[in-house]
């Protein structure tokens, strides 16, 4: 039995890693550059439609290619599984989906959020 939560892991960090990046920079495009990443400090202000599809492709579409490529990159090398192969056209399906669950995401956020 192999165990297989250091290649998880390492996709989860970097996705985590991006998804507070991408979201401290939206939150300071739209609250100006005395934002803070401390969530008792920021000011209350909701995010108009297409800032909201961008937030829901920039932080999570973008996690989600970013999880799901870093996972299979180190499962093959560390491992070398075999049913996950890494090549361009998996790559980019995958970046594609993702995407599009972004703008989903997006979309919910925008018509159901706060």
């Amino acid at each position: 039995m192999r165990h297989e939560i250091l290649p998880f892991g390492i996709a989860m960090v970097l996705a985590l890693a991006w998804g507070m990046f991408a979201l401290w920079l939206l939150r300071r495009r739209v609250l100006g550059p005395g934002t803070s990443l401390n969530p008792f400090q920021r000011r209350i202000r909701n995010f108009t439609f297409g800032q909201s599809l961008y937030e829901g492709v920039a932080v999570f579409g973008l996690s989600l290619a970013i999880f799901d490529v870093t996972d299979r990159y180190f499962r093959l090398k560390l491992y070398g599984v075999g049913a996950d192969r890494l090549t361009v056209a998996a790559v980019v399906t995958e970046l594609i989906w993702s995407l599009f669950g972004g703008v989903l995401f997006g979309l919910l956020s925008a018509f159901f959020g706060p």
